[in-house]
């Protein structure tokens, strides 16, 4: 087979005309999607810092 590039959107106050791209990555085959998923929100850095609430 090959690889499936998967892109996680995240949306911040702006509604949906402005998504932000949360992670992209390729998931190789036999990667369950749940390890994919929570992979690429352990590699998400919060734009505001780390243990800081976002913007209200």
């Amino acid at each position: 087979m090959g690889s499936v590039e998967i892109v996680l959107m995240v949306f911040f106050g702006e509604g949906l005309a402005a998504p932000k791209p949360l992670a992209t990555r390729s998931i190789e085959d036999g990667t369950p999607l749940f390890e994919f998923i929570d992979s690429a929100l352990q590699s998400y850095r919060a734009p505001w810092g780390p243990g800081a609430a976002p913007p209200a």
